[in-house]
């Protein structure tokens, strides 16, 4: 069992690990994709839904805010919110217990985590596989699959 580690911490205080991968707020390919849709839209009989799909994702690109969500590290993950950017949590692979991808409707996904000392976190992040695959390497064999079933999730 690994010793107690305290899993709010300053961002400042993040160990200097190589970060393997980020998570971010906004889907950039996504809106390269609006955008290359509404070029190729303004050449056509529909230019008006081109002009409408291009300043969307050319808003979108330039104005909102890309935030960093998570950061995978061998040793850990990082987990940030928008609302404090002063703080994040931690959490380190031995200390997973369990682990659930959640799939929502919505545009945010959840990671549901069972820690060892019994608290549990449901950690948002932007629909990847990527994210998937990351935690089936460094928390190994700790997934639990949820089961949909009609309108309600089965574990």
């Amino acid at each position: 069992m690994a010793e107690f580690k305290n899993r709010i911490i300053r961002i400042s205080n993040i160990p200097n690990d190589k970060v393997i991968y980020e998570v971010k707020s906004k889907p950039v390919l996504s809106f390269f994709v609006s955008c290359a849709i509404g070029i190729a839209l303004l050449f056509t009989r529909f230019w008006m839904f081109g002009v409408f799909f291009l300043l969307i994702s050319l808003y979108a690109l330039f104005f909102l805010p890309n935030h960093v969500m998570m950061k995978f590290t061998e040793r850990f993950l990082v987990s940030f919110t928008e609302k404090n950017n002063q703080e994040c949590t931690i959490i380190y692979w031995n200390e997973i217990v369990k682990w659930t991808y959640i799939v929502t409707r919505q545009t945010t996904d959840f990671i549901y985590v069972e820690l060892n000392d019994g608290d549990r976190m449901n950690l948002p992040v932007m629909p990847q596989q990527k994210v998937q695959k990351l935690l089936r390497k460094y928390a190994e064999g700790k997934e639990e699959r949820i089961i949909p079933t009609g309108r309600f999730l089965r574990r």
